[in-house]
């Protein structure tokens, strides 16, 4: 139980983190838009943010992945161990990340 209660605070944490990336990507794209921001300018403030929401999404996935997989060794039911080609796990394929992050097949 305290698990799964450290998970969700965990969780919410991290639905915060995202949701305060869209409030900014949102505000600051409204700024250049007032400013007049080229095409160009708006394109490299979005691609910026899409960088945070992507290590969002991968912290979300290891968060997720490392619960369930506590769990499954607690309820004693097999996991499969990564192996680099050919597994049931994939690697990360985040810049920030090199570690495995869960995604399971």
């Amino acid at each position: 139980m305290i698990d799964w209660a450290k998970f969700r605070w965990e969780q919410y944490q991290i639905e915060r983190w995202i949701d305060r990336i869209s409030r900014e990507q949102r505000d600051a794209e409204e700024k250049a838009r007032a400013k007049g921001a080229t095409a160009q300018e708006l394109h490299d403030l979005g691609h910026d943010f899409f960088f945070q929401r992507k290590l969002a999404d991968d912290e979300m996935i290891r968060l997720t992945s490392n619960y369930y997989v506590r769990l499954a060794h607690r309820m004693l039911i097999p996991v499969p161990e990564f192996k680099t080609e050919g597994g049931a796990w994939m690697e990360s394929d985040e810049l920030a990340s090199p570690r495995i992050s869960g995604h399971f097949r």
